[in-house]
């Protein structure tokens, strides 16, 4: 009889079964006791054990974010979903509580004689090492670096804890609240990655995601107590929130491998010593600040990342200069060493390679073409007709702005002063609408908040309290009327007033749209009347005025100018010292060189070409709204050697909605999305 064999018969005796079950518990026990008298030691069986009872992972099929489905059940909805224990089990989600272990022969006082003890007295047992203490857990919610007084972790916990909103004496750097938790978080990743080098992506965005879903900036940028996946890749989670986090995760990680690389580097090059301590840092005026505090503090020198030395004085300033011209980042990562040297890295960044890298507006940019033009090579005479040209263009999007402020506003004032009885039901029986652009589902929001008069419209209420609903429809109709308003209209209140003025024949988003494609007529006849006038480049060759302009806009809206290197100004003339970092997509001097075909500025400025954007192109279309929320103007690229390469596209939008001013948009053109990818 062989020795396992033996084993099984005893332990089959024991339980008097032929056939163990080792999903019997008490089996269990048997057998562990069977090996006891065998002379097995407990980490010999607790071995065998976990091998006998870890599930067949045949079974299961991973689908994202540590949750699992039976593979017979991967695609169909209302199956269970699993995750995996730290023991290797399948536990199905929402019954976690019915899994707790129970214990067994070995987690209960062994006797010292029967374990093989030759020395041990009767009733003595065996004594368990004592297990290492955990590390304290982090606090979600709350930053690593929030207590550091060298860092800005104080001014970020508030950012998490208000969010992207003005409260008190906290006002968020310049952006949007998806902005606004790139910068925090992706800096904080590399937190997360020093408690745990070994965490996969995967584990790292989870862990991003469980670390600001109940913050009031994590709601802000999806919401997971009101919405969450019900199946697919997201399942659980709020899918907004979790692709943000997705983003976040990558632009964290290059970040931190990136600067941890330099560190390594710079260290055998005995520039400066490891151990080292990493700040990084927010784009709010106090991390500005603090980083300031920091470099003042410390005795330097300072290098980029490509070990580049930077001037003190220079580095300081740079700081200061933050979000502009000559240093457009949103964040930083410094590091200091124990000798005050350091490394630092500044940052623009977005969460996607898609995302709009710049914004403006046709005033603004004519305000700069007349600075272009001042500093180019015309004589005073083509100077001032060039400037006539834009100054008329800029007249003619005034008057464009006008009639837009009025599409809107007119009506408002009119169906203020007219039959409200009438408009009210209109509104409530949806009068005239077809499909799903309905009205009615829009009064209660747009005229009440939280059981009051809205906010917006409380100004213009008339008489005393209680107001009818009638005064409350007045109220709104004078609010959305007023030129001078103080608010803007939130989406619901647009869409009351949109498709009530419909309901009593106005159509503003027809007007609205009409006026906008004419404003955009107006800036490419602007453009093509600077065309016929010239400048001289530095290499002798002519260059039509109005690209030249473009072409001096585009740099500076896309940071172009760091393709220089020690040739430029600002960021740029220290190579290694800035990055644009889109969700990970790491883009700095040399990528922007092999995507755009350039050497450097002025080989930019002598091959590039503005266009129109072809058949289809034209409007930008919200694909869940169906809206258009935009219209591209000019398409820019390079054209050198016969082979064109489309750059970035310039858009115009409006923050405001439909009747709201006149602004521009830039974003990289997706063939060059793909090559920074490719690049990266």
């Amino acid at each position: 009889m062989s020795y396992f064999k033996k084993i099984v018969d005893k332990w089959s005796h024991k339980i008097d079964k032929i056939e163990p079950d080792l999903k019997n518990k008490n089996h269990i026990y048997h057998l562990e006791n069977v090996l006891l008298e065998e002379g097995w030691t407990w980490d010999v069986i607790n071995e065998l054990i976990e091998l006998l009872e870890a599930p067949n992972d045949s079974q299961y099929k991973h689908i994202g974010y540590g949750k699992y489905k039976l593979v017979k059940d991967v695609g169909k909805e209302g199956t269970p979903t699993f995750k995996k224990t730290d023991d290797g089990k399948y536990v199905e989600l929402g019954k976690e509580k019915d899994t707790k272990k129970e214990p067994t022969q070995k987690d209960k006082p062994v006797d010292a004689q029967m374990a093989g003890d030759r020395d041990a007295e009767p009733g003595d047992v065996v004594k368990k090492e004592k297990e290492p203490k955990d590390k304290p857990e982090r606090q979600v919610g709350q930053l690593s670096d929030k207590d550091d007084i060298l860092s800005d972790g104080e001014i970020k916990q508030k950012g998490l804890d208000i969010g992207f909103k003005e409260e008190g004496d906290f006002k968020p750097a310049p952006g949007n609240a998806g902005s606004m938790l790139a910068e925090i978080m992706s800096g904080e990743v590399g937190s997360f990655l020093d408690e745990n080098p070994d965490m996969t992506d995967e584990e790292l965005v989870r862990a991003i995601y469980d670390h600001v879903k109940d913050t009031t900036l994590g709601k802000q940028n999806g919401d997971h107590t009101r919405k969450r996946n019900k199946s697919g890749k997201y399942e659980g989670v709020n899918a907004d929130l979790m692709k943000k986090c997705e983003s976040i995760a990558k632009a964290g990680r290059e970040k931190h491998t990136r600067m941890n690389e330099s560190v390594d580097r710079l260290d055998t090059e005995d520039k400066i010593s490891k151990p080292v301590k990493i700040r990084n840092f927010y784009g709010h005026e106090t991390s500005i600040q603090k980083q300031v505090e920091l470099i003042e503090q410390s005795d330097g020198p300072f290098y980029t990342n490509q070990g580049v030395k930077v001037p003190k004085d220079v580095l300081i300033d740079l700081i200061k200069k933050s979000g502009g011209g000559e240093n457009p980042s949103d964040t930083s990562t410094i590091a200091i060493d124990e000798q005050g040297r350091g490394i630092v890295t500044f940052h623009s960044d977005k969460l996607t390679t898609a995302d709009i890298q710049a914004n403006s507006t046709p005033n603004k940019e004519s305000e700069q073409a007349k600075l272009v033009v001042d500093d180019s090579d015309m004589s005073d005479e083509d100077n001032q007709k060039a400037k006539s040209i834009i100054e008329e263009g800029q007249r003619k999007l005034s008057e464009k702005e006008n009639e837009l402020k009025q599409a809107a506003n007119q009506p408002a004032r009119e169906m203020s002063e007219g039959n409200i009885d009438q408009i009210l039901d209109d509104i409530k029986s949806d009068k005239g609408i077809d499909g799903k652009a309905i009205v009615s589902s829009h009064l209660k929001k747009s005229l009440m908040s939280r059981g009051k008069p809205h906010p917006s419209i409380t100004p213009y209420l008339e008489g005393d309290e209680p107001h009818s609903e009638k005064d409350l429809l007045i109220a709104f109709y004078k609010f959305a009327g007023d030129d001078d308003r103080e608010k803007e209209l939130t989406e619901s209140q647009l869409k009351l007033l949109y498709r009530s003025a419909k309901q009593n024949g106005y159509d503003i988003s027809s007007d609205l749209g009409k006026i906008r494609k004419e404003s955009i007529e107006v800036q490419r006849e602007t453009h093509s009347e600077l065309n016929k006038q010239e400048v001289t480049l530095p290499d002798g060759t002519k260059k039509p005025l109005g690209d030249f302009v473009e072409a001096q806009n585009v740099m500076d809206k896309l940071h172009i100018g760091v393709v220089d290197g020690e040739e430029g100004h600002g960021v740029g003339k220290y190579p290694g010292l800035f990055n644009l970092n889109m969700g990970g997509t790491i883009v700095e001097a040399e990528q922007l060189k092999g995507c755009l075909n350039v050497k450097n500025s002025d080989d930019f400025v002598t091959h590039f070409e503005v266009g129109e954007p072809g058949d289809g192109e034209e409007e930008i279309v919200n694909p869940r709204t169906k809206q258009v929320t935009g219209r591209n103007i000019f398409v820019y690229a390079i054209t050198k050697e016969g082979e064109r390469i489309p750059v970035a596209v310039k858009t115009q939008r409006s923050k405001q909605g439909e009747s709201g001013k006149l602004s521009t948009t830039y974003q990289w053109h997706k063939d060059t999305q793909k090559c920074f990818k490719g690049k990266s």
